[in-house]
């Protein structure tokens, strides 16, 4: 029997039901400790959103869909966006695969829109809620110039025009010709459910982000604003698509994967497999960078008190 527990994820993250939990049923008898048991697991997971991971001394596994690259200083192993490797101890998991939208795209789960209706739908949809903190200028530059000539519906919590934050956002975007997808930053291998919700829900994705993404996806069915020397040159691409309805019809109908789309089931399987049977763990607990570490179990608790979150964040740099 393997214990797991699951630490310092996201709200609304299942510990009972996920991708991980998937995969090591496949090949162990597992249970699932609660994160409110102390008791002291077999395998610990943990994420970006806390710091009681800190308080375990087993073997850790840290998972990230964020743009931050993981500390082997805190984690034995860790699932990535990343093109690392670090002697072994790190797999490139993009959010993507996790959420289950890579699995749906290979299953062809795409939603159908007839021609008609998909080229008479409105321009452009965006979703977007964060605008300053951990994202990247060029990401609003990119929203000013496109919308300054353009009509955008704004369904996230930043510049809403639609009468509030949609409740459902494939449904929302589905309703126009094209998505703006920016992630929070353009960095090799990062690439999130910005670019997979579109492809998933007839509408042809105006992807900023992974410059790498046509690696994981078909790069004839997204426009990829990074393959542009600016981002005039790519509003221009943009417009041709819009204008012209074959070649629109065309991105929309092509098939989202490249044609030997990646086992991501079969990569994290083994990888979890190498981590859980390798007989001596990686992780050095002794030393500067842990100590300092160690001490920042101070940040949990300061974290844990609601009114001094916003505290907390600023003092994320103390030591």
């Amino acid at each position: 029997m393997l214990s797991v527990k699951f630490i310092d994820f996201w709200n609304g993250f299942n510990p009972e039901d996920n991708y991980f939990i998937r995969l090591l049923r496949q090949k162990y008898e597992v249970s699932v400790i609660p994160s409110s048991d102390n008791a002291e697991p077999d395998l610990l997971f943990f994420s970006a959103f806390g710091f009681k991971h800190l308080r375990y001394e087993c073997r850790k596994i840290y998972f990230t869909g964020e743009n931050d690259v993981p500390d082997f200083n805190e984690c034995d192993y860790a699932f990535s966006a990343h093109y690392l490797d670090f002697h072994g101890r790190s797999c490139r998991l993009p959010l993507y695969v996790v959420n289950g939208d890579y699995a749906k795209l290979r299953e062809g789960k795409v939603l159908k829109i007839g021609e008609a209706e998909a080229l008479s739908r409105p321009f452009c949809s965006v979703v977007v809620s964060n605008s300053r903190e951990s994202c990247d200028p060029r990401r609003n530059v990119i929203i000013d110039t496109l919308s300054k000539n353009h009509e955008m519906a704004f369904g996230g919590s930043y510049r809403n025009n639609v009468g509030g934050k949609v409740a459902d956002k494939k449904e929302f975007i589905a309703k126009y010709k094209f998505n703006l997808a920016p992630e929070n930053s353009s960095v090799e291998g990062y690439t999130t459910e910005k670019l997979s919700e579109p492809l998933l829900s007839g509408t042809v994705p105006i992807y900023w982000g992974n410059p790498d993404a046509a690696d994981d996806f078909n790069a004839a069915s997204f426009i990829n604003m990074t393959d542009f020397a600016s981002i005039n040159a790519a509003i221009r691409r943009i417009d041709e698509v819009d204008a012209d309805r074959a070649m629109y019809i065309d991105m929309l109908n092509a098939p989202k994967l490249p044609n030997e789309a990646k086992d991501w089931d079969s990569i994290a399987g083994e990888f979890l497999v190498k981590a859980i049977e390798a007989k001596k763990r990686p992780l050095e607990c002794h030393g500067q960078i842990y100590t300092h570490n160690r001490r920042q179990l101070i940040k949990e608790y300061l974290y844990s008190v609601k009114i001094l979150r916003g505290i907390t964040r600023r003092m994320h740099h103390i030591k």
